[in-house]
């Protein structure tokens, strides 16, 4: 008997950790939770990536030398150093528009309803006091996703994920040389500036033109997203998007308070 004494022990052990988790487990799946911290962990979790996804377009306008110090002593002797900087930037604010967008979505798989065919068919199998919960939760969170959906960068996203296949960002910034550069996700700028030197007449032009290039690395300050009231600070404007992302989650948290409580909800399904 004492195999079956150890089994009971086991089996009282993960009742126990279903129980502090606020999740009752069946057969490996998730079937009902507590709780909004329960609710919108998963919602919680994409917010944290878009912060990763935005520090990581930061570093990527970092300039080599302010990275390392390596790179600082080697740039000091004049070299320019290959910096792919393009090659990241664009992917991670890619990642950042997509990341960022699917908060509401995950809020209301978790917390509310959707017309969504799969989801509209399990939520006749759930309670119909779940249900209704779902459907009041869903009532008063339209307007803050409708608040959320008119952002710049939410039509950004829709054009780089079903469309142009990238964001309407453009860069542009002056050289040293009064030459002005101009790129995008698909039309990169030069490592380097060009020589403009007018041979024939300053000195210290022609003393320039012996020098190595710099190398040409845009900041925040250079990038604009394209949209239909013209061109709006790139930065500004994903600070922005994050922000209600944030507000999204803070409006959700006091609605499931008021609606769900401390009312068992059933795990979303998998659409």
């Amino acid at each position: 008997m004492k195999w079956f004494r150890a089994l009971l022990t086991s089996l009282a052990g993960l009742s126990a950790l279903a129980i502090f988790s606020g999740r009752k487990h069946y057969a490996g799946h998730v079937a009902t939770f507590f709780g909004a911290d329960e609710a919108l962990r998963s919602a919680h979790f994409k917010l944290d990536a878009a912060r990763l996804f935005l520090k990581e377009m930061s570093d990527d306008l970092m300039p080599a030398s302010g990275r390392s110090p390596l790179y600082a002593a080697i740039e000091s002797t004049g070299v320019v150093l290959s910096d792919p900087w393009q090659e990241r930037f664009y992917p991670h604010l890619d990642a950042f528009l997509i990341a960022t967008n699917t908060i509401p979505d995950i809020i209301t798989s978790w917390c509310g309803s959707s017309n969504h065919p799969a989801m509209k068919s399990w939520l006749n199998n759930i309670g119909r006091n779940e249900r209704k919960r779902r459907t009041d939760f869903q009532t008063r969170f339209k307007r803050h996703i409708k608040r959320f959906s008119k952002l710049p960068l939410r039509t950004a996203r829709n054009l780089t994920v079903h469309s142009h296949g990238t964001p309407p960002v453009n860069v542009e910034l002056t050289g040293r040389w009064g030459i002005r550069y101009r790129g995008g996700p698909t039309e990169p700028l030069p490592a380097s500036e060009a020589h403009d030197v007018n041979t024939s007449s300053d000195p210290t032009r022609l003393w320039e033109a012996t020098q190595s290039p710099p190398p040409l690395k845009p900041t925040w300050r250079d990038f604009h997203l394209r949209t239909k009231h013209g061109d709006e600070p790139l930065l500004s404007e994903v600070q922005r998007y994050l922000e209600e992302a944030e507000k999204l989650l803070t409006e959700a948290r006091n609605i499931f308070q008021q609606v769900h409580g401390n009312a068992p909800l059933t795990a979303p399904p998998d659409l």
